[in-house]
């Protein structure tokens, strides 16, 4: 600002001086170079978070974070906090989960890239559960096991009500792919990976 003030300042002498004295060639002026503004093109992630926020039904959500849905082992789906804080932005509710297409375990552990996107609701042990808050809000990083064996990995939004390790719950989320952790035993166990909440009256 102090550059284009002073710029301002000395062509207006200059002119003054130039019609009192009238010996300057108009012509031979040269003009100030014009100030062009910063380069504001936004980048691809800005681009992409803003078409994700523009999103206001979780079936429009999942067809844009659905291509960077992945199978992961020993690691934690990005894809999955992304749906997850969308789902917490839009106060989605369980009934928005119950609405998708629904899947089966079985499906997902055979072919997880047809089954992404699809709705997996279970009645399960909850072995474990933590609470997260690094994006900014609560969410819960929980494992549910059927049968002794079938394990279920899934990230909870809403509320997770009095649920704790050995509680039995409720769950329906939205597959983003399967995981491969190596358990106890030495050997490996794929699981189902959902974002979703559990069944309580508070996320109704």
């Amino acid at each position: 600002m102090k550059k284009i003030l002073l710029i301002t300042t000395l062509l207006a002498l200059i002119g003054c001086s130039n019609q009192s004295e009238n010996k300057v060639n108009n012509e031979n002026m040269s003009q100030p170079d014009v100030a062009q503004p910063e380069d504001t093109e936004k980048s691809d992630s800005e681009k992409y978070a803003e078409l994700l926020a523009s999103q206001n039904t979780l079936t429009d959500a999942i067809n844009i974070i659905k291509p960077t849905m992945s199978d992961e082992f020993d690691a934690f789906p990005a894809s999955a906090a992304t749906l997850a804080t969308w789902m917490n932005n839009k106060k989605i509710k369980i009934g928005d989960i119950k609405a998708l297409e629904s899947s089966t375990r079985g499906k997902v552990l055979k072919d997880s890239f047809s089954e992404r996107g699809k709705r997996l609701c279970l009645n399960a042990a909850l072995v474990e559960i933590q609470v997260d808050r690094s994006a900014g809000f609560a969410a819960y990083h929980a494992g549910l096991v059927n049968n002794y064996t079938d394990v279920t990995r899934v990230l909870a939004v809403g509320s997770s009500g009095d649920l704790v390790a050995d509680s039995n719950a409720n769950f329906c989320g939205v597959i983003v792919g399967k995981v491969g952790f190596t358990n106890a035993s030495g050997g490996t166990t794929n699981a189902p990976y959902l974002v979703g909440m559990f069944d309580l009256p508070e996320n109704r």
